[in-house]
């Protein structure tokens, strides 16, 4: 299980990303499996491609359900 802060630009803590993640109880950490991957839905960035939670782009918006 990976662990990342809501404050890194990675595919798991952004609005676009699909791929299966948990937020804990303050909104201030992400989790998800290391090997899942999720679709990029963002017309701007990674559109319909399956990217893992790590992964990077510049048109990152941060999911509203972390801090």
């Amino acid at each position: 299980m990976e662990k990342i802060p809501s404050n890194f630009k990675k595919c798991a803590t952004c609005v676009w990303w699909t791929g299966p993640r948990e937020v804990d109880y303050f909104g201030n950490y992400v989790s998800f499996e290391k090997y899942d991957e999720g679709r990029c839905m963002c017309r701007n960035g990674w559109y319909r491609v399956e990217r893992d939670g790590n992964g990077t782009c510049s048109a990152h918006e941060k999911w509203k359900a972390l801090a």
